[in-house]
């Protein structure tokens, strides 16, 4: 597994315990939120599926040891 540079892109809006972003960049790939990107799924099993962006944001109030950063 290869190592993945992940930035967000201009200001955040906060929004309760998120800040929410329009867009990120993901190794050298800018995305925004409405794009429609193509996942490869961890288990080779299952095929590749096509999704839309419907939000990114950081997340203040998720638990110890958890990934505060959420793309949905």
């Amino acid at each position: 597994m290869s190592l993945q540079l992940f930035v967000w892109v201009g200001q955040g809006q906060a929004k309760g315990s998120r800040v929410h972003y329009q867009s990120f960049t993901l190794n050298d790939q800018t995305y925004h939120v409405g794009d429609v990107c193509y996942l490869y799924p961890e288990d080779e099993l299952y095929p590749p599926y096509v999704a839309r962006i419907l939000s990114a944001f950081v997340d203040k109030d998720v638990q110890s040891g958890a990934d505060p950063h959420c793309i949905e």
